[in-house]
């Protein structure tokens, strides 16, 4: 019978290493309405809405806004249901 072992923080390290993070990035448009783009962003992206107002007035004035950071098959997941709302989003690694 094979024994557990307790995770050290070396091998914790190494798993975390083979999943590098993603930024899920809200890209501004002029065509949705910044309403629209709070509630989605909100709802999609499960924050607070206050914080999703932030990052919109973010994207609106710099052009983008990093929304939540996470691992690849999520921000996939993120970015897919914004676009799929008609939202412009991407992902980039961290």
């Amino acid at each position: 019978m094979k024994t557990l072992q307790k995770p050290t923080a070396s091998r914790i390290f190494h798993v975390n290493r083979l999943k590098p993070p993603y930024k899920v990035v809200l890209i501004n448009d002029d065509v949705n309405y910044r309403s629209w783009v709070i509630r989605i962003v909100s709802n999609v992206v499960d924050m607070p809405v206050y914080e999703a107002t932030q990052k919109v007035a973010e994207a609106h004035a710099w052009g983008r806004a990093t929304l939540k950071t996470c691992e690849m098959e999520q921000a996939e997941n993120y970015c897919q249901n914004l676009r799929d709302y008609g939202i412009s989003s991407n992902i980039e690694p961290c």
